[in-house]
């Protein structure tokens, strides 16, 4: 791969191997040659993808994350620190990566939707594709952008709330770091539960930050520990009525719907001709996923699962280890309160957002690529329409 400058941008010379990559998925759709085509985006373009990655689409959590740092740092310089002051600088950084993050996300979508939608094959076409190119074409398409964000989002939060109830019966929603002390079977136990919800459809910003506000604390108030590892309610009977079960279910199938036909929003957005309304991209996105229901939600689940796991070995298992052995023993050493947890779990969440940024990329770049796909297997024409687009 050859690289070269041209004013402040990094451009590359794409490689043979993203070229064929980004072909195949054109003749064959098909759940690897989807995956296939998406990492030749990333080889083709990988400069403006993995500064989309991070700066856009983890960068309101690298900003939050920093912030927790700092307020909690000058709340333990004043010696102020205490849990209700850790409830306050929390709420104050989910607000922060709410504000932020609309606007982040909303460009970084965009930004690598049509980044992956006009991969095109010629070398030319390389020296065109900045961050700044990039974040221009997003914000011409910023309207129908927001309105469908606000769909997704507000469909996928009344989906993950119905199935938190659920969860919160059965003693599986998310657990609180702070419980872990000394055994590995109180790690894997953690370790399995936050998994659950890595398989849960984000939202995005500010819907996620709101589950996760209104979460953290009822964790606080709720004295029976259905939001928290608590080692007197992890025995507890798990039980749940038949109109929770029900519930649940109801918010399982719209989670799994909704993510399915609305998935290749974006990208219908940018390819569809008629999409360039607030609503125009909305039949285009419903008839396409309607049609390929089936496959498109294989391939959703198959990614999903996959993102999972690497998410729940990086961000989930990994710090939980690190909390017991080596943060435990720094907070018994120096003979203190909790409040060295809080300062790992801001670390923990920088990590994590840049983990996150490239692996929401990806899966944005796929879905992209999964479009010109199933357009093409649906319409011979439609590749090459939603490829010029």
């Amino acid at each position: 791969m050859q690289t070269f400058v041209s004013g402040p941008f990094v451009h590359t010379q794409p490689h043979e191997t993203a070229k064929v990559g980004i072909a195949l998925s054109r003749t064959t759709p098909g759940f690897v040659r989807t995956v296939q085509a998406t990492i030749g985006v990333f080889a083709r373009f990988p400069m403006p993808v993995f500064a989309c990655a991070v700066l856009l689409l983890g960068g309101a959590g690298l900003i939050g994350s920093a912030m927790y740092a700092v307020l909690v740092g000058q709340a333990v310089m004043r010696e102020a620190w205490n849990i209700s002051t850790a409830n306050v600088v929390y709420n104050v950084q989910l607000i922060v990566q709410a504000i932020i993050g609309t606007f982040t996300l909303l460009l970084g979508r965009g930004a690598m939707t049509w980044l992956a939608l006009s991969a095109e094959t010629d070398d030319t076409a390389a020296s065109t594709h900045t961050l700044a190119r990039a974040l221009h074409e997003s914000l011409r398409h910023w309207q129908p952008q927001l309105v469908s964000t606000v769909i997704y989002g507000l469909l996928m939060t009344g989906g993950t709330l119905g199935l938190t109830v659920l969860l919160r019966q059965l003693r599986l929603d998310s657990s609180n770091a702070r419980w872990l002390r000394g055994d590995l079977d109180s790690v894997l136990n953690w370790t399995m539960i936050r998994s659950i919800s890595t398989l849960i459809p984000d939202p995005s910003s500010p819907f996620a930050e709101w589950i996760a506000a209104a979460k953290y604390n009822l964790a606080r108030t709720a004295s029976s520990g259905y939001f928290s590892f608590d080692y007197y309610s992890r025995f507890a009977a798990r039980e749940a009525s038949l109109s929770v079960w029900l519930l649940g279910l109801g918010s399982a199938i719209l989670l799994i719907a909704g993510e399915t036909l609305l998935c290749l929003r974006t990208a219908a957005i940018f390819a569809a001709p008629q999409a360039k309304t607030a609503t125009g991209w909305l039949p285009q996105t419903l008839r396409l996923g309607w049609r390929s229901f089936r496959r498109l939600s294989v391939w959703r689940w198959m990614l999903r699962i996959g993102i999972a796991l690497l998410t729940t070995i990086t961000l989930v298992l990994l710090p939980a280890l690190h909390q017991m052995t080596i943060m435990n023993q720094i907070r018994q050493a120096i003979g203190t309160g909790y409040w060295p947890y809080y300062i790992a779990q801001a670390g923990y969440g920088f990590v994590g957002a840049m983990i996150g940024g490239i692996l929401l990329a990806f899966s944005i770049g796929f879905e992209a690529r999964a479009y010109l796909a199933l357009q093409h297997a649906d319409t011979p024409t439609g590749a090459s329409s939603g490829a010029s687009a």
